[in-house]
């Protein structure tokens, strides 16, 4: 499985983990993850939350935004119903499982390409040879009818 999946499934899951302990009372910032928050919660890079956190927003699952310079991140609706889903591990296997197909499909056409070419070498050269015995056996046969013709 490529990476991106399970890094959006982790930030997803520390986006969530930080909504659920959200009781309504406190402000709604107070459950927003900066970026090093979040890489921290998550145990990833910065470098692979910022590689993903476009995307997520994009689908509508986490938004992305800035007060004071500082970008944070917090879960929306699509995102929890997402995690609990397991929809990018389960994208994620989807593609894998398509990739693998398409090398098994391409392998097999490759073997079987080889076992035609194989074939079709291997018959020529049989019947170059029952060519060559049969030019034999009438060789034999009309030399044995001469002999037999001169009794």
């Amino acid at each position: 499985m490529k990476k991106k999946h399970l890094v959006r499934q982790k930030i997803l899951e520390s986006l969530q983990s930080k909504l659920s302990i959200y009781d309504g009372q406190e402000h709604l910032g107070n459950i927003e993850l900066t970026l090093k928050e979040l890489a921290n919660v998550s145990n990833l890079t910065e470098e692979q939350v910022l590689q993903q956190v476009d995307y997520l927003s994009e689908i509508q699952e986490i938004n992305i935004s800035w007060s004071q310079g500082v970008q944070s991140f917090i879960i929306l609706k699509n995102g929890t119903i997402s995690f609990f889903d397991k929809k990018h591990l389960y994208k994620g296997r989807k593609e894998f499982w398509n990739d693998t197909y398409d090398v098994i499909k391409t392998l097999s056409a490759a073997i079987l390409l080889i076992i035609a070419v194989t074939t079709f070498v291997m018959n020529i050269f049989d019947t170059r040879q029952n060519r060559k015995d049969i030019e034999t056996i009438k060789a034999e046969l009309q030399q044995k009818d001469t002999v037999n013709f001169k009794r």
